[in-house]
């Protein structure tokens, strides 16, 4: 899957060279966003109104989340922490979709292409006011992940 994870990095190195502090927050919102859609089709809605406020209160560059993680981003040691919660968060996935029979590898790069076909004809990315990258791109589709749905723990 390294190779999966490359064309992720590259994505994302074409979308922004360059990243700022409030690129990065709005990743980092745009991330727990998506952890909180795993927490609603689960049925935790309380969490995930927390989890989804807290991410779009980093996607707005709200000031209090602003500066705890600037903090973050200049101690070495939270860093190293954060990359490992990151790596872990991976590995965790990866685990609990392949327990559950899913093709996550098929899927994956199902994502990834429709993530790709964002890009503008010019090879640019559309954004929205926060600096995040939409699908207003004429060539996006959505992802067809049905077919990578396995037949564990049914």
């Amino acid at each position: 899957m390294s190779n999966e994870i490359e064309k992720i990095a590259k994505w994302f190195s074409d979308a922004k060279p360059n990243p700022t502090l409030e690129d990065t927050a709005t990743q980092y919102g745009c991330h727990l966003e998506e952890f909180a859609e795993g927490l609603q089709v689960t049925g935790d809605d309380s969490a995930r109104e927390l989890v989804s406020c807290i991410g779009d209160n980093y996607k707005k560059h709200i000031g209090i989340y602003m500066g705890d993680f600037t903090l973050t981003l200049h101690r070495e040691e939270s860093k190293i922490e954060l990359l490992d919660a990151f790596c872990d968060q991976i590995v965790t996935a990866v685990g609990t979709a392949q327990y559950m029979g899913f093709d996550i590898v098929g899927a994956l790069n199902e994502v990834i292409a429709s993530n790709d076909s964002k890009r503008m004809p010019d090879g640019s990315f559309p954004l929205d006011k926060n600096g995040k990258i939409t699908k207003e791109s004429p060539n996006f589709f959505q992802p067809s992940l049905s077919k990578f749905i396995g037949t564990n723990n049914e």
